[in-house]
């Protein structure tokens, strides 16, 4: 699963990004916010990582044609289907520890 920061100067938060294949089609994409001060130190992004924070999240799911997830998953964060918090901690059940934002 590949891990992507990126900075949003607007609010002084850094947005941790992700995604799973829950099928060949279908991709769940999860975005953690964190305080920007946060982005560049190691120690925070291994907790991140490892799900042991505390932080916001957000999980988006949509179906994509299944040729690139690595370019396919920032459509489905465009685009996508927020889930409820059930079904995103069932998909990424190491951020059980984050506040889901509706």
């Amino acid at each position: 699963m590949p891990f992507v920061a990126s900075v949003n100067n607007e609010n002084g938060l850094v947005v941790w990004r992700g995604y799973a294949a829950l099928a060949s089609r279908v991709l769940a994409v999860y975005s953690v916010w964190a305080p920007i001060e946060e982005q560049t130190n190691p120690v925070v992004r291994a907790n991140i990582e490892s799900g042991s924070h505390e932080r916001e999240l957000r999980v988006y799911v949509d179906a994509v044609p299944g040729q690139s997830h690595s370019d396919e998953w920032r459509d489905v964060l465009r685009q996508g289907d927020k889930v409820s918090p059930e079904v995103a901690l069932a998909i990424f059940p190491r951020f059980s520890d984050c506040k889901y934002v509706r």
